[in-house]
């Protein structure tokens, strides 16, 4: 199993975590299915430009529970 970096701000992590917001693939959705952001891989070297965004490592379980909820959602 591998670790997978990504940009994401402290707001778009908490959505996700309490259901608000949804992953799919490069995609983070809102509830109602609209697209909210384009989610992009962190640089190389885990620093994010600025204070926006914060490098965030996610555990293969953290991305199943995502892909969990995001099927749960799609049935809906």
């Amino acid at each position: 199993m591998s670790t997978i970096t990504l940009d994401i701000t402290d707001a778009v992590l908490k959505g996700i975590e309490n259901s608000d917001l949804i992953r799919w693939g490069g995609i983070i959705r809102d509830t109602a299915g609209q697209i909210v952001l384009h989610v992009v891989d962190a640089p190389a070297t885990g620093a994010a430009a600025g204070n926006a965004a914060k490098s965030v490592s996610v555990s293969p379980g953290f991305l199943g529970k995502i892909v969990e909820r995001s099927t749960a959602a799609l049935k809906t």
